[in-house]
């Protein structure tokens, strides 16, 4: 299960905080969550992983899709942190 509550919301930004498991159907849930507001108001999204469990490869396909500069991903378990690095470091360069 993933759990999606926005907790900060702007003009420019949108702070999206993340609960349960990313895998699976649920990446379509988290994909549709961020690709309407930066699609429609350019918005800058920020995931905060404080509370992700687990990524499947499937939610890190999902992620990676969604990487383009205008998403940042905060708060991450060390777990998690392993996960992504590939992602992250791509996000970065």
């Amino acid at each position: 299960m993933l759990r999606i509550s926005k907790i900060v919301q702007d003009e420019e930004n949108l702070t999206l905080k993340l609960d349960g498991k990313i895998e699976g159907m649920y990446t379509e849930e988290l994909e549709q969550a961020c690709k309407g507001p930066r699609a429609e108001d350019k918005k800058t999204i920020t995931l905060d992983f404080s509370g992700v469990t687990f990524i499947d490869e499937k939610g890190l396909a999902a992620l990676s899709k969604l990487q383009d500069g205008r998403l940042n991903i905060v708060k991450c378990s060390p777990f998690i942190r392993t996960l992504l690095s590939d992602l992250m470091n791509e996000g970065q360069e």
